[in-house]
């Protein structure tokens, strides 16, 4: 059967690495060791490639009383919200925990569950800015 003018080859018809299906299978399986090393290396190398990463990551720690934006996970998810704000606030931090958790308070009133430092920014006054030209 031709298909676009050429014939089909499948694996078993095709002779260049043994004779039979059996000597490929074993000279693939001799292979095995080498290749779980070399990904074994890759592994290493990528893992110690983000290591370095994050150790460079300046992480941002707010005090209680601190203004922030609230980054609405959930909201940003979905494709009807493309484009609505993604970030929220300002909230007020009104408690700091362990591990860059926070408890937000809005309008006096103070969020159910605490948030991840990784969801918050710096809100900065946008109403104290100068308008600078330079020409």
């Amino acid at each position: 059967m031709l298909v676009y003018e050429w014939e089909p080859i499948l694996v078993i018809d095709y002779k260049k690495h043994g004779d039979s299906i059996i000597e490929r299978l074993l000279e693939i399986t001799e292979k095995v060791p080498q290749l779980r090393k070399a990904a074994r290396k890759v592994i290493w190398k990528s893992q110690a490639k983000l290591d370095r990463k994050f150790q460079e990551m300046k992480i941002q720690k707010f005090q209680k009383g601190d203004l922030v934006w609230y980054f609405d996970k959930p909201a940003a998810m979905w494709h009807d919200t493309k484009f609505q704000p993604k970030w929220k606030g300002p909230y007020q931090i009104s408690a700091v925990f362990d591990k860059r958790a926070y408890r937000l308070i809005l309008d006096e009133k103070e969020l159910r569950s605490t948030v991840n430092g990784n969801l918050l920014k710096p809100y900065h006054d946008k109403s104290i800015w100068e308008l600078i030209i330079i020409v």
